[in-house]
């Protein structure tokens, strides 16, 4: 087996060499561990947006959390300038924490209520940018897929635990349903907050800033053992490369490889997630078990959501990303028309056996959705160039909020067409992705944004 080269550490002890198979080593897990605790808190306020808040019904507290995670991706932008990305995570734990309190200290108040979900939400909007953009910096080439496919997994956890305990709670039981979720928030704000001790900066900031020796020292600090050596300066190089072409890139240029990547990732990320997790598929759940007349499918299809994500995770970057993403794609939309066909003929809407095809077919989708989601994620930090990742990730992060807004402005049960429209969309975007997404699995973030820059990319491989 092929072996790095003998490592110094800083005491002037020798250690033995490391075999390059070790490439996720427990200091970069801790590094993203802050977002994680943070994504988990937003998954759960995402449920509760979509329908999962028990006997709730007032439209602002839905619309609320999207608007702040909007309004939150807009602010990052703005910090992102002034201050390290530590803080940033720092301010979302605290922004988590406060929304927790909240919740439960006036699990009754709709008006806290909404205020708590408005924290909730700026600190997912500040944390999803900065994580995006870190999370695509900071691993090696063969992990930058798992490490950004975090998020969405982390998301789909809080999904499931919201879905399951709403779905459990009797209708009478919002205020305790509430107390719950706001003591998991704080649960997860305090766990943030702690795993700050473990953050390191991105090494790429300190290369802008020309500061090369802190640069130097992160990478050493993201190594099993902290040190410096041959591949520890081995990776400032590339990164030092691939940062010096990104700021040399004329404004035309960088217009050029920022629109087409733009185009794409509005597609694949803001109008694919909200289709798949919207507020139209919750109340059509809602519906179906109620004729159905049972009261775990929200239990099967949370697990089942998560699980295709943890998956994802193992799939992305050792297997593909294009082919799995078509695939998945296709099969979602595949789903959905039928289960559109079915919901929009009023006479099937008291058919028990109909509607336990719809509720099958809706676990399926939300199975699929999971496996679909992380390698959003990966395309999304991988896809823009250095100089506008920031405004483009938050772009398509606010877009995704007004689209799951519109969603619920037209909520209904019957047959509007939406989910067929939603369906056939889905169906399109894979056969687009077939010949416009590149695959990126193990190649470099300066190989992958480039190659997001062409329209077209017919390799599979």
């Amino acid at each position: 087996m092929q072996e790095l080269p003998n490592t110094i550490h800083p005491t002037g002890v020798t250690r033995p060499p490391l075999p390059v198979r070790v490439q996720f080593n427990p200091k970069q897990l801790r590094s993203l561990t802050t977002a994680v605790f943070i994504f988990i808190s937003g998954g759960m306020s995402l449920a509760q947006s979509v329908g999962w808040s028990n006997t709730i019904s007032d439209r602002h507290f839905f619309y609320s959390w999207f608007i702040a995670v909007a309004i939150g991706a807009l602010v990052s932008i703005l910090l992102a300038y002034v201050l390290p990305k530590k803080f940033i995570m720092a301010a979302a734990s605290v922004l988590t924490l406060a929304g927790g309190i909240i919740f439960t200290s006036a699990p009754r108040n709709m008006d806290a209520l909404v205020a708590a979900r408005y924290l909730n939400g700026l600190a997912v909007g500040l944390a999803t940018v900065t994580y995006l953009i870190y999370a695509s910096e900071l691993p090696r080439n063969r992990i930058r897929g798992v490490c950004l496919g975090l998020e969405q997994f982390s998301l789909s956890l809080g999904i499931a635990i919201q879905m399951i305990t709403s779905s459990q709670w009797s209708a009478t039981s919002n205020f305790s349903a509430n107390c719950l979720h706001g003591i998991l928030d704080i649960i997860l704000a305090i766990l943030a907050a702690g795993s700050l001790v473990y953050f390191i900066e991105s090494p790429v900031d300190y290369i802008r800033w020309s500061n090369d020796t802190a640069a130097l020292e992160c990478l050493s600090q993201l190594q099993p053992v902290p040190s410096i050596n041959m591949d520890t300066n081995r990776r400032l190089d590339e990164l030092k490369e691939y940062v010096q072409e990104q700021e040399n890139m004329s404004p035309q240029e960088l217009l050029q490889h920022s629109v087409v990547p733009l185009i794409k990732m509005i597609f694949l990320r803001s109008m694919l997630l909200s289709f798949t997790y919207s507020a139209i598929l919750t109340s059509l759940l809602l519906f179906t078990s109620v004729v159905v007349g049972i009261s775990w499918t929200p239990i099967l299809a949370g697990c089942l959501r998560m699980f295709g994500s943890a998956i994802t995770l193992i799939v992305v970057d050792n297997l593909a990303r294009k082919i799995p993403a078509v695939v998945w794609l296709l099969i979602m939309g595949g789903l959905m028309i039928p289960m559109a066909g079915i919901i929009n003929n009023s006479m099937n809407l008291l058919n028990t056996h109909k509607m336990s095809t719809v509720v099958s077919i809706w676990i399926c989708i939300q199975f699929f959705a999971g496996l679909y989601s992380p390698i959003g994620s990966t395309f999304m930090g991988e896809a823009f160039p250095l100089r506008t990742k920031s405004f483009c990730i938050a772009f398509c992060v606010i877009l995704e909020q007004i689209v799951q807004i519109i969603i619920i402005s037209q909520v209904s049960i019957g047959s509007d067409g939406s989910l067929m429209v939603m369906g056939v969309m889905i169906v399109v975007a894979a056969a687009l992705c077939v010949i416009t997404i590149p695959e990126t699995k193990k190649t470099s973030l300066r190989e992958a944004q480039q190659r997001f820059t062409n329209l077209f990319n017919f390799k599979m491989f």
